[in-house]
């Protein structure tokens, strides 16, 4: 009688458990576990690190849309004080000579030297080999502007199920030209060794 109440338990539990799994309960699961144990962990060391964001409440204060002439600006202060590497997430998609702030800005990319910019695939990610996916598009920044960067990276990201974003493609191909995610180029760039851990589908958590 005991075996069979164990048995009878057993069963139970394994059929729970593939109903959960069936159900995606438990990915949901170890995805809220995941953000908490992701919130509450601490960094070993400090990273110094500088974000700038441009509100629109900086526009009002200017009074003037926050033009590529205060990029320019931007990149001559971080030059001076000697910044590692300057990242980009937004592009600059159109160049022109006749323009002085495009020249500007063109020439503060040169002279800062160490610019890395972004680039971004508008179609869904589905082809792959292996941790490479396959795009048949890619938008970026013009290329006067690309071509006096330090480099560019990608700036794909992929929604888990619960429509919150925790991981990003390490790698996408388009024509011939491979472009890792910009946070991966940044450590290449650095020369930083420690691992990068990918999933199964190329991808890699925050």
């Amino acid at each position: 009688m005991k075996n069979f109440l164990k048995f009878s338990f057993a069963f139970f539990i394994f059929l729970l458990i593939l109903l959960l799994f069936e159900n995606k309960k438990l990915e949901k699961f170890e995805l809220i576990t995941y953000d908490w144990r992701l919130k509450n962990s601490a960094f070993k060391e400090d990273i110094p690190l500088v974000i700038v964001g441009i509100t629109g409440d900086f526009e009002k204060e200017i009074g003037e849309p926050f033009s590529r002439k205060y990029y320019s600006k931007i990149l001559k202060i971080l030059k001076e004080e000697d910044a590692k590497i300057v990242i980009f997430d937004i592009f600059f998609p159109t160049f022109s000579e006749k323009n002085d702030e495009d020249l500007e800005f063109l020439k503060s990319i040169k002279e800062n030297g160490k610019v890395v910019l972004p680039v971004f695939s508008p179609v869904k990610l589905e082809k792959r080999k292996g941790e490479i996916y396959i795009v048949d598009s890619i938008r970026g920044s013009a290329i006067q502007f690309e071509n006096f960067a330090l480099s560019t990276g990608h700036i794909n990201t992929y929604q888990d199920k619960d429509q919150i974003i925790r991981r990003f493609p390490a790698y996408i191909k388009y024509r011939e030209k491979i472009y890792p995610q910009i946070g991966i180029e940044v450590k290449r760039i650095l020369s930083l060794k420690s691992e990068l851990p990918l999933d199964s589908d190329g991808m890699f958590l925050y």
